[in-house]
């Protein structure tokens, strides 16, 4: 039965020892291993499969609160999103407040329209000179420091982007 067991050989201290493992038995522990991972594989995809879908995708609106670096179109500027602290009963952003700075400077007050229920999509307008231009984001469902949408100017779709 040459072949149905192995030599393992460990160094204790000075001294070599040597001992007879079956094959059998190396192949029995390595087959526990792989049946570990495929079980702890199996239910992680599990657990991620029954979540509901919007789990990770709601937006808080304390989420669109900050200092984003904004770039629509190729314009870059810094667009502020804040809290008014104001009491009001109004809708979901009825405290909130917009503004946006150009590059140079130069600052312009916004408006938001609404926050969808989920929290993530926002219809917001920033008052350019002889436009008030509308932008829809939409927050980052895994990354909530970034958003992405489009806005309208002159008949135009025109892409944006913004990090916090």
């Amino acid at each position: 039965m040459r072949g149905s067991l192995s030599e393992t050989v460990f160094l204790v201290g000075f001294h070599t020892r040597t001992f007879q493992v079956s094959e059998s038995l190396l192949v029995s522990l390595k087959e526990g291993k792989q049946m570990k991972r495929i079980t702890a594989i199996t239910l992680t995809l599990a657990f991620l499969l029954f979540l509901p879908a919007n789990t990770f995708a709601d937006a808080n609106k304390e989420d669109w609160f900050g200092t984003w670096a904004m770039n629509h179109d190729g314009f870059a500027g810094t667009l502020n999103i804040m809290d008014t602290k104001a009491d009001c009963a109004g809708p979901l952003w009825c405290d909130m407040a917009i503004n946006y700075v150009d590059n140079k400077g130069v600052k312009f007050s916004g408006r938001i329209d609404r926050i969808d229920s989920k929290g993530q999509h926002m219809v917001f307008y920033v008052n350019f000179p002889g436009n008030s231009q509308k932008f829809d984001a939409y927050i980052f469902s895994w990354n909530k420091r970034k958003l992405a949408g489009t806005t309208y100017w002159g008949g135009g779709t025109f892409g944006f982007y913004a990090t916090k």
